[in-house]
């Protein structure tokens, strides 16, 4: 063999048992003691004999190699639970973390109600839940008596509901009320139109416009003036005066059977009614110049007096048991409405502008007054008038104010300004012959007394401009007659005769 082929032979092995020992993991540990080193002259050939699996697989140049661990299996039950409608930590229920999640709730708007439910917080782990309420228009109170804002008050933006109220009437009285108005949006005021208060002569602001007696009311209506009429018991003659007695004329002659004792009373401003003994009463709607025969109370044997309140058209009416009676028909018929103590059987016997009915007795008893605010059903006794031997007779009236007068039959004036709860003493008329039977009140103020007719001793007429303190006598009103009989005034509207 040539050293040529010996050396090529030597090489080839060499190279072959290289390759077994690179390519086979499986072929067990590589003897450290095998030689396989070349000839050192041999450089091209020469292998290192340390060289290891991992830079025998060495990547090339620009080459990268995947070194991340790969990750282990995650348990999906092992995390906390949230606020996300899922049961994160597996044990069969949902968000249980969050306890008040779907339970109403009241948001961050101007009323008070829960409209909302809380619900899951935009951050599924933030432990504070969210309310839906709030994101719209609060709920307005409406004017229903409903709670609507949910505040436990209702309607309260409407605090003028249920207060009095004036209407679209012709009066400025607030007889209405405030409702709600139909779309329950605000209120409005609900009068009823028969409620409408028309100004009448009655010293009262009937229409509440802060004036009295406004638009001449007191004046009777067109073409008409205040007169003062007297009534002769002696023969039923009514005189008239329209100048504050100065001047007299004969007015009229009421039917009934005379000499009788009387009394007479005005309703409004000309109608007049008269108590004709024990005779049916008589009316009068033209102030006295014609007359109409009208019914009678139940005890006709002992009538004694009749009174009208100045407003409305009734009659009251009493007798010497002390029984009142009330016709609101025009005296047609009476009800009895109850008692007072009467144990005189002589009486005076009014109505004032606000409805109270007085009565009183005999001066010379010494008895109370007694004074009713129910139409005589029931009555209050009040302040002790009179003087021991005073006169028979006390007679009574009215002013438009309220003001009570009374005279005794012996001249003496009282007045009350506290619906006889006191009466003071103001004054004397000084009278010749029989004592004043009868007593009235102008719508002017001013007081008329008279006194009966008795020949030259009687028919005088005594008048005061000053609430009863001073008096001054007028032109006698008397009569034909020349013998004492019952006598009684009024003030009514007569037409103007030119």
């Amino acid at each position: 063999m040539s050293r040529f082929s010996l050396y090529f032979c030597i090489v080839f092995f060499t190279l072959l048992i290289g390759c077994s020992s690179d390519t086979s993991n499986d072929a067990g540990p590589v003897d450290s003691s095998a030689d396989t080193s070349l000839d050192a002259s041999s450089d091209d050939l020469a292998t290192s004999p340390d060289t290891t699996e991992d830079s025998a697989s060495a990547p090339d140049e620009g080459e990268t190699t995947d070194t991340t661990t790969p990750p282990e299996d995650v348990d999906p039950c092992a995390g906390p639970e949230i606020c996300d409608g899922v049961d994160n930590d597996c044990d069969g229920e949902t968000d249980e973390g969050y306890p008040g999640l779907g339970n109403p709730c009241d948001g961050p708007d101007d009323d008070f109600c829960f409209s909302g439910v809380f619900v899951c917080n935009a951050d599924p782990t933030n432990p504070v839940l969210d309310c839906t309420d709030g994101f719209g228009d609060p709920i307005d109170e409406f004017c229903d008596g409903e709670d609507n804002d949910c505040d436990d008050t209702f309607d309260e933006d409407f605090p003028e509901l249920g207060q009095a109220c004036d209407g679209d009437d012709d009066d400025l009285c607030a007889t209405g009320v405030f409702v709600c108005t139909a779309d329950l949006r605000a209120t409005t005021c609900e009068e009823d139109p028969e409620s409408n208060t028309e100004e009448i002569c009655n010293g009262l602001d009937d229409d509440c416009d802060s004036e009295i007696d406004e638009g001449e009311v007191c004046e009777g209506g067109p073409n008409t003036q205040e007169a003062v009429l007297v009534l002769d018991g002696l023969t039923g003659d009514l005189y008239r005066s329209t100048d504050k007695g100065e001047n007299w004329a004969p007015h009229s002659t009421i039917p009934g059977t005379w000499p009788s004792h009387v009394n007479m009373s005005r309703s409004g401003t000309k109608i007049i009614y008269v108590r004709n003994g024990l005779q049916n009463i008589l009316r009068s709607d033209d102030a006295g110049a014609t007359w109409t025969t009208m019914g009678i109370w139940a005890t006709e044997a002992s009538n004694r007096a009749i009174c009208t309140p100045p407003i409305d058209d009734k009659v009251f009416a009493t007798d010497d048991t002390g029984a009142v009676y009330l016709s609101t028909n025009q005296a047609t018929d009476f009800v009895l409405q109850g008692t007072w103590p009467n144990p005189s059987g002589t009486l005076g016997c009014a109505v004032g502008p606000d409805g109270v009915l007085v009565m009183m007795g005999a001066a010379y008893l010494q008895e109370p007054t007694w004074v009713s605010f129910d139409e005589g059903q029931t009555f209050e006794e009040r302040a002790v008038y009179g003087v021991a031997g005073g006169g028979a007779k006390a007679v009574l009236t009215i002013g438009s104010s309220g003001t009570f007068y009374a005279v005794e039959g012996d001249g003496v004036v009282l007045r009350s300004t506290d619906q006889a709860v006191t009466w003071d003493e103001i004054s004397t008329i000084a009278t010749t012959g029989p004592g004043v039977m009868g007593i009235t009140v102008g719508n002017d103020g001013t007081l008329y007394a008279v006194t009966p007719n008795a020949g030259d001793q009687g028919g005088h007429m005594y008048i005061s401009t000053d609430q009863g303190v001073s008096w001054t006598p007028t032109t006698d009103w008397k009569g034909t007659s020349n013998s004492s009989g019952w006598t009684t005034v009024v003030t009514a509207y007569v037409p103007i005769v030119e």
